[in-house]
């Protein structure tokens, strides 16, 4: 069993995401969205990472109204919304390293060969959803 083209999975790094907050349910297909980028510990749990979220959507979308607390998960770089994962406390840990794991060699070299090089966890995010009314 090889390790992870990215490296170890280590639940205390400081991982990135990125939130895209949709306007429409899950199951209605949304588009576009307004997106944000946060950081966050594995360990420290999916509450802290709602929290990041739902205080950006207070803020930053006037009169947004969620339709869920619900923070939805992309599997991998191809999932389509239709199989997104509603995150709990009991599969946080497990989703976001199991997508650490898919991360490919050739994205690894990739990042590694840029103008400015960067690490898997200084440039992969993993992607949530969240949607509103």
């Amino acid at each position: 069993n090889s390790p992870p083209a990215a490296g170890s999975f280590n639940k205390d790094a400081e991982y990135r995401l990125k939130c895209h907050v949709r306007k429409g349910h899950v199951r209605d297909n949304p588009r576009s969205g307004t997106p944000f980028d946060f950081t966050v510990k594995i360990s420290e749990g999916l509450e802290v990472a709602k929290a990041k979220v739902l205080t950006f959507v207070r803020r930053s979308i006037s009169g947004a109204q969620l339709i869920s607390e619900y923070l939805y998960f992309k599997r991998s770089k191809g999932c389509p919304q239709s199989q997104y994962v509603t995150l709990s406390d009991e599969n946080f840990e497990s989703m976001t390293e199991r997508r650490w794991k898919l991360i490919t060699q050739r994205d690894v070299t990739s990042w590694a060969n840029e103008e400015q090089p960067k690490t898997p966890l200084e440039k992969f995010e993993f992607e949530t959803f969240m949607y509103i009314h």
